[in-house]
C-alpha cells in the first residue's frame, strides 16, 4: 500500500541466462501499469547487481563489495490514488513470458510531496511543482567528490577526495542550510555507466557499470532522505570534445579503444552512436525515472566545448542530436520531467539552433566574470 510518490519495486530472477542483460536483442523486461483511470503506462525493467557499502572507505571501487546474485527489477511510483495493476513481461529470443499480474492501492501523498517540476503554464519564465507551488531553490554543483585538475592547478589545495561518503556528509549539512538542489555528473571518473576498462565494472559501450549505478542509487536515497533534488547530467563536454578537459583519447567510442568512431564529432551523427545513447537512456530512465527527486535530465554540460573546434556546437548536427534525444527521453519517461542542456561562460554563448528547440524545457548556463565583463 504505497503512498503517492513512493517507490514500488518488483524484483525477480530468471531460471536461464542470456547473452547481454543490457541489449534489447538479448532481453527486454517491461511492464504495463494500468492506472485507476484505466490509462496504461509502459515502464521498462532493468538489470541489477547489489553491493555492500563500507562508508569508512573513500575509494570509489573499494567501498563497495558485490553481494548476492544478479536480478531484474522494475520501479514505479504512483502519481494518483487508487488501484494500480502491473503486468510484467520478459522477452528473450527463446521465450516470451508474462508474470502473474499484481496490483496495489496507492494512498494519498505524504505531507510535503509536491510532485514533479514543470514549466509554469501561465508564464514560461517560471517553474512550478505539480501541486502548483512555485519553485525557488538554492543549489550547489556537487558533480563529483573531487576534481583531478586540482592536483595540477592548485597543489596547495587541502581538498581531499572523500569518495561516496562525501554525499553522506554534505547532504545532511545541506538540509540544515536550506540547500534543495544539486547537480551531479555521470562523468567518466565518477558516475558514468560506460567507459573503458580502467576500473571494476567498465567494459566499453553498452555495458553499464553496476558499481556506479549502485552509487547513484545510494545518492538518490540520501537525496530523498534530506529533501534534496538532483539535476542529473548524462554527458560532460570532455567525453566528446577535443578542446578543454578532453577525454576523447580514453573514450570507449573511440576506435583506438575498440569503439567505432574516428572523431568525437561523429558521436552526434553516427547512427550506431545515437542508438547506443538511446539504449543508455532506456537503462537510466528505467532505473531512476520513478523518482521525483531527479529534478531534470541534462543532456550535456558545456555543450559548446564539444567537437574539435569552438564553432562545432553552432552547427546543425548538434541541434539535430539534441532534438532527437530530448524527444526520445521524454517519450520513455512516464513522468515527463524537464529536459535541459548547458553552455559554459555565460548567456552570450547560447545559440538559437539548440536553444529554440521546443523539445528542451529550459536552458542552463554558467555566469563567469572574466576580463572585467
Amino acid at each position: 500500500s504505497p503512498e503517492v510518490g513512493q517507490k514500488c519495486e518488483f524484483t525477480f530472477s530468471l531460471d536461464e541466462w542470456f547473452s547481454d542483460p543490457f541489449d534489447p536483442k538479448s532481453i527486454v523486461v517491461s511492464a504495463a501499469v494500468t492506472l485507476p483511470s484505466g490509462e496504461i503506462e509502459a515502464v521498462r525493467g532493468f538489470y541489477y547487481e547489489d553491493f555492500l557499502y563500507d562508508q569508512r572507505i573513500a575509494d570509489k571501487t573499494q567501498c563497495l563489495a558485490p553481494y548476492g546474485e544478479p536480478s531484474f527489477r522494475l520501479r514505479y511510483a504512483p502519481r494518483t490514488t487508487g488501484k494500480h495493476t502491473v503486468s510484467i513481461r520478459v522477452v528473450t529470443p527463446e521465450r516470451d513470458v508474462s508474470l502473474p499480474e499484481v496490483s496495489f492501492h496507492a494512498s494519498s501523498a505524504p505531507v510535503g510531496y509536491r510532485g514533479f517540476l514543470r514549466r509554469d503554464p501561465e508564464n514560461c519564465c517560471f517553474l512550478q511543482w505539480d501541486d502548483g507551488s512555485h519553485f525557488w531553490a538554492l543549489g550547489m554543483n556537487v558533480r563529483s567528490p573531487y576534481d583531478m585538475r586540482y592536483v595540477r592547478v592548485a597543489p596547495y589545495s587541502l581538498w581531499q577526495n572523500e569518495g561516496l561518503p562525501l554525499y553522506d556528509r554534505l547532504f545532511a549539512e545541506y538540509a540544515k542550510s536550506g540547500i534543495e538542489v544539486v547537480e551531479i555528473w555521470m562523468s567518466s571518473w565518477w558516475l558514468a555507466l560506460e567507459w573503458i576498462h580502467d576500473s571494476p565494472g567498465f567494459h566499453g559501450v553498452g555495458v553499464y557499470n553496476q558499481y556506479r549505478a549502485w552509487m547513484l542509487d545510494h545518492i538518490l536515497r540520501l537525496a530523498e532522505k534530506h529533501g534534496i533534488y538532483i539535476a542529473l547530467v548524462f554527458n560532460n563536454h570532455g567525453k566528446f570534445g577535443a578542446l578543454n578537459d578532453t577525454e576523447w583519447a580514453r573514450n570507449p567510442y573511440n576506435v583506438a579503444n575498440g569503439g567505432f568512431l574516428t572523431s568525437c564529432e561523429e558521436y552526434f551523427t553516427n547512427q550506431k552512436a545515437r542508438d547506443a545513447f538511446k539504449q543508455l537512456c532506456d537503462y537510466v530512465v528505467a532505473r531512476w525515472g520513478y523518482a521525483n527527486h531527479i529534478l531534470m535530465w541534462k543532456l550535456f554540460t558545456e555543450v559548446d566545448l564539444t567537437g574539435t573546434s569552438y564553432e562545432f556546437y553552432l552547427q546543425q548536427p548538434l541541434a539535430d542530436w539534441h532534438k532527437e534525444m530530448a524527444s526520445y527521453v521524454k517519450s520513455i519517461d512516464v513522468n515527463k520531467r524537464l529536459i535541459t542542456t548547458h553552455w559554459m561562460l555565460g548567456y552570450h554563448k547560447i545559440n538559437d539552433t539548440i536553444a529554440m528547440l521546443p523539445e528542451l524545457d529550459l536552458l542552463t548556463t554558467d555566469a563567469y566574470y572574466q576580463g572585467g565583463g
